[in-house]
C-alpha cells in the first residue's frame, strides 16, 4: 500500500476527528475528556496551520494518519521550541506505511 504525504485542509477535518476521538474515548494519550466535533477540528486546523505545518498521510484515497506542530511553550526561552504530535488510524497502527512524495 502507497502512503503520501500532503498538507491538510479543513476538508480534512472529519477524517483527523474520526482518527483522534478514539485516543480521547478510549486512552489517557490525549488530555482531553470529550469527543471533538468535525467544525472544531476543522478550526483548530485553521488556527494551527496559521502558524505551524500540519501533514495528513493518505493511503488509498483515505486519510489514515496525521501529524502537527504547535508551540511547546509560551516563555520567550521556548520561541524556537515546537512540539510535534502524530496520531495514527487505530486500525492502521501495526501497518507499515511505505511514505512517497
Amino acid at each position: 500500500m502507497q502512503t503520501t504525504l500532503r498538507g491538510v485542509t479543513p476538508a480534512d477535518a472529519a477524517a483527523i476527528a474520526a482518527i483522534y476521538n478514539p485516543y480521547v474515548l478510549e486512552t489517557v494519550i490525549s488530555f482531553e475528556q470529550a469527543p471533538v466535533s468535525d467544525a472544531d477540528m476543522a478550526q483548530r486546523i485553521r488556527d494551527y496551520t496559521a502558524l505551524y505545518p500540519w501533514l495528513v498521510a493518505e493511503a488509498e484515497g483515505k486519510v489514515v494518519a496525521y501529524a502537527y506542530a504547535s508551540r511547546w511553550r509560551t516563555r520567550a526561552a521556548y520561541d524556537y521550541t515546537l512540539e510535534s504530535t502524530v496520531y495514527v488510524d487505530k486500525d492502521r497502527k501495526s501497518t507499515r506505511l511505505n511514505s512517497s512524495h
